[in-house]
Parts: structure tokens; sequence; C-alpha cells
């Protein structure tokens, strides 16, 4: 399955929503959607909490919200999760565990045959070589943030490229105060002027766009305003992808 590029738009799965259809609604908004991660609706929802239904040892308080490690526990637990190893159905995220994802599959069983790539998506600093140099299709990253120290990696970048691999590009903040800093205009010329400099190194533009997605610059969980800010910078990704897809005629 051809992964799609040209400056359309997708999101990472963390957001602060408690009303699980608005979510829903969110995800579906972007040209690629995503399953939404609520752990504000609940603490199963939590990305660690989910990651650790099956994992041998751990102990999940609900109500204190505390997930924990016993080695003891993972003694007792060991042998049995080493037996299921080879049935994915048995480490597949239950219902209990995702509402959310049960009911962003149940909008169409499309979601659940899909031959899925390999993608990662990372809000932080990591080592930009050792990634672009792994098995990967997609990489999803905060280039608000992280945008002159990634720009510095064009030689792994064109090869990230050159062997097909996918670029998310996360340019609008989320967060309150930064995201009232910015507007189009403003973060068109940060992540141009990011693709500027690659241009110069040697990085193909029309192979970049093609190559290429938008989205949110990181989750953010923590807003004053709660799903406000957050909702407007998916509508602000894509207005930002439409404005450009048209500047460089990408249909």
């Amino acid at each position: 399955m051809p992964l799609p590029g040209n400056l359309l738009t997708t999101a990472m799965a963390v957001m602060p929503h408690t009303d699980v259809s608005r979510a829903l609604e969110m995800a579906l908004s972007l040209d690629v959607p995503f399953w939404p991660q609520l752990p504000n609706f609940s603490y199963y929802e939590d990305m660690y909490v989910q990651a650790a239904e099956h994992f041998p040892g751990i102990i999940l308080d609900v109500g204190k919200r505390t997930l924990r490690f016993s080695i003891d526990r993972f003694a007792e637990e060991f042998e049995e999760a080493l037996a299921r190893f080879d049935d994915p159905d048995y480490f597949d995220i239950s219902e209990t565990y995702s509402a959310v994802y049960h009911r962003f599959l149940s909008l169409d069983q499309f979601f659940a045959q899909v031959n899925r790539p390999r993608g990662i998506h990372l809000c932080g600093n990591p080592d930009w070589d050792f990634l672009l140099n792994l098995d990967l299709e997609v990489l999803s990253m905060d280039i608000y943030t992280n945008a002159e120290i990634f720009s510095s990696y064009a030689a792994s970048i064109r090869r990230f490229l050159d062997k097909g691999g996918l670029i998310v590009w996360g340019i609008v903040p989320t967060g309150m105060e930064t995201f009232s800093q910015e507007d189009l205009p403003s973060l068109t010329g940060r992540l141009e002027s990011v693709w500027q400099v690659l241009s110069k190194k040697g990085v193909d533009r029309d192979r970049l766009l093609a190559q290429s997605m938008l989205s949110p610059a990181t989750c953010c969980l923590v807003n004053a305003d709660k799903e406000r800010t957050v909702e407007r910078a998916f509508s602000s990704v894509n207005q930002m992808s439409r404005q450009m897809r048209d500047t460089y005629r990408l249909g």
C-alpha cells in the first residue's frame, strides 16, 4: 500500500478530550485518520497502560492511576506470556483497555485489515542519524522545536527519502501560549526555511514535498482550555496543507 505524501495531514494519537465522539471526529478531520488515545477519559486509555496490558509482572491500579512492576509477579506470569508469544490476538488491546480503539476500528473494517507500514513518532530530540538509517517507512517528528538540529542531518534525510521514506513534519504547536504567538504565515515560513536549508545541502525539493505530510508538533494534555487549542491546531494544519499544496501545485 503506497504511503501518501504531498503535504497531506495526519496527527499523533494522544489527545486531551473526554468526549470520545468528538475526539474521533477530530481524528477523521485529517487526510490520514488516527486512533486517538484519551487518558483524560480513562486511565485505561493511557498509552503506557495499554502497552502493559499483557506484559508479565504489571500491577495496575486504575483508581489511583498507577502502573507498577513486580518482579515476583513477573516470575509467575512469564511462562504463560511466553507460551502465547505466537498468538497475536492474545496481545491485542482488549475493549477494557481501549474502548476508543475498538470504536475507531468499527468505523470501517478496512482499518483492521490494512498492511501497516512501520513508523515512529518522537516529540523530543533523539539521535536523528540513527533513526533515519533504521528500516522505517515513516518518521513523524516535532520540527517546530527541532528545526535547526534536524536540518543538519541532510545526508541521512536524503538517504531516507531515496529509499522511499516519508517524513511527517510536526509544525503547528499545540500549547496555548506558543500557539497564540504564531499564525499560518509564520509557521509556513518556519517550515520552508528548513526545506531551503536541506535543498542547499542536496535534498531534492520535489521529492521532499512528494514524501512529506504535515501534523501538529506534539500532543498536549495540560492546556487550561482543555481541547480548544488542540482543535485549533488541527484546523491550522488543514489550512496550512491546503495553502501549501496550492502553492507547490501538489493537486
